[in-house]
């Protein structure tokens, strides 16, 4: 998905921002949000955003890519997955604001976005079907509008986008690696398995070593 939203953004703040830190950003921080075994050797952060018609389809559906992943590697403890979300356009910069006030809903929250995102994402009035998504997975009206005023979180937001982009080039959504090597083709479960037994492969052969 094209990312024209971010460009004006990444190239202010370029200029207006001093250096924001030295840690790299496929290192695991813990505000991350994160699914799976922390000790995994193999760990997959995912970029993503929630207006993204890609990223609905990858997340979207039993026989989606990201629920294969799940089964097959999440949730036995094989891989570590992190969650990251890199805003496209303004709708998608709220929304993202919103999951990340309700952390222990976070992912629940996520897929619910991205689930119903031909219904709020592409409206001028995102904002109000947003609530009514958030309704119906359980969340506080209340809360979620006092969460679309936090200036300080859109503002660690775009802090951060502005880091990803500068060490990682983002160009496109979704973007996912696995122990840092970006995943040419999503869509393709195949090659992300390979990938991942791969990195298995290469765990083992360093226990011997």
């Amino acid at each position: 998905m094209q990312i024209r939203f971010i460009k004006g953004l990444v190239l202010l703040l370029c200029i207006l921002l001093p250096n924001i830190g030295n840690t790299g950003v496929m290192d695991i921080a813990e505000d991350d949000y994160c699914m799976g075994n922390r000790d995994a050797k193999i760990i997959i952060v995912e970029y993503f955003s929630l207006t993204c018609p890609h990223c609905a389809e990858i997340h979207s559906g039993k026989d989606a890519i990201f629920e294969k992943l799940k089964e097959k590697y999440i949730d036995k403890g094989i891989v570590l997955y992190v969650s990251r979300q890199f805003p496209t356009n303004l709708p998608s910069l709220k929304a993202a604001m919103l999951t990340y006030c309700k952390a222990d809903k976070y992912f629940d929250f996520v897929k619910a976005l991205l689930t119903s995102q031909s219904i709020w994402a592409f409206f001028s009035d995102y904002e109000k079907r947003m609530l009514n998504v958030a309704k119906l997975a359980g969340i506080n009206e209340d809360d979620l509008l006092t969460c679309l005023k936090n200036e300080e979180l859109e503002r660690k937001i775009i802090d951060a986008m502005y880091k990803t982009n500068n060490e990682l080039q983002i160009d496109r959504t979704p973007m996912m690696f696995i122990n840092g090597q970006v995943v040419d083709n999503i869509f393709d479960f195949k090659e992300i398995e390979l990938r991942i037994k791969q990195c298995i492969m290469d765990s083992k052969l360093e226990d011997v070593q």
